[in-house]
């Protein structure tokens, strides 16, 4: 399984709430706990010398390619950080860099731990009432929202990438991966593309949305564009089509590793 790195260290702080014996005792502690093993990549939950919880996120850099990468600051996790600056920009919320560290074979970044189930694991916890499906269904559309107007498109806006933070009856979405963030091309296709992320993965996983859920969420998203109440009706009915047609193409919604299996928290 491949660690943290400890040895041989260059680390790049990027808060200034924190110093480099902080980040060597993180990445060192004793009660790592894997969240995700990639095989050439891992995610930890690790704790500061204050004890407040971080997310070590590490990948392998064995290989030309791997390295030439990473000095053309081309790697995933550099491309990540750069994302979440872009999106802190803009006041879209999503997970705090603290540090970036290169070790000879492998790359890793500290991230502020942001508290709260996953948007999968609420959609796969018990039965939300009337109520708490409306308002989580106008936050993921003011989070798509906000994506939209930036314009950006993230490849990965599927749930277990989605902090669900506050009380459901007025949460906030809060993106914890941002590698996919990128300039959105085309608005159309981003959508129906962050749509379709944010429908597989719980089809996958054994908690398909429901049709209802779904068209709620899109007639929160198209309020959100200003969009009158006869108008919306289409629209949401043309969206829904559009991204089940793109599902289908999708083919096996199984993940290789269920984000259920284990936990945020």
């Amino acid at each position: 399984m491949l660690r943290p790195p400890t040895d041989n260290l260059s680390i790049k702080l990027l808060d200034p709430s924190i110093d480099e014996s902080m980040v060597r005792a993180a990445l060192a502690h004793p009660n790592l706990q894997l969240l995700k093993d990639g095989n050439t990549r891992t995610v930890f939950k690790s704790f500061l010398p204050s004890n407040p919880p971080v997310i070590i996120k590490t990948r392998r850099t064995i290989g030309f390619a791997a390295r030439l990468r990473r000095v053309l600051h081309e790697t995933p996790l550099q491309i990540e950080l750069r994302g979440l600056k872009r999106l802190h920009t803009l006041d879209i919320a999503a997970s705090t860099a603290l540090a970036y560290i290169q070790a000879a074979d492998c790359e890793s970044i500290l991230l502020r731990y942001l508290p709260g189930p996953t948007l999968l694991e609420v959609l796969a916890g018990p039965k939300l009432t009337i109520a708490q499906e409306k308002a989580l269904c106008r936050a993921v559309a003011a989070q798509v929202a906000k994506l939209y107007f930036a314009p950006l498109h993230n490849r990965d806006n599927k749930p277990s990438n989605l902090i669900v933070q506050g009380d459901l009856s007025e949460p906030r979405i809060a993106i914890i991966d941002a590698a996919g963030i990128r300039d959105a091309l085309s608005l159309s296709d981003s959508l129906r593309d962050i749509f379709s992320s944010l429908w597989i993965e719980p089809s996958g996983t054994g908690c398909t949305i429901r049709r209802s859920l779904a068209m709620r969420f899109l007639h929160a998203f198209l309020a959100k564009l200003g969009a009158s109440s006869p108008a919306a009706r289409r629209e949401a009915r043309d969206f829904w089509r559009i991204t089940q047609d793109h599902i289908r193409k999708h083919g096996d919604p199984t993940p290789k590793i269920n984000p259920l299996s284990s936990p945020h928290n």
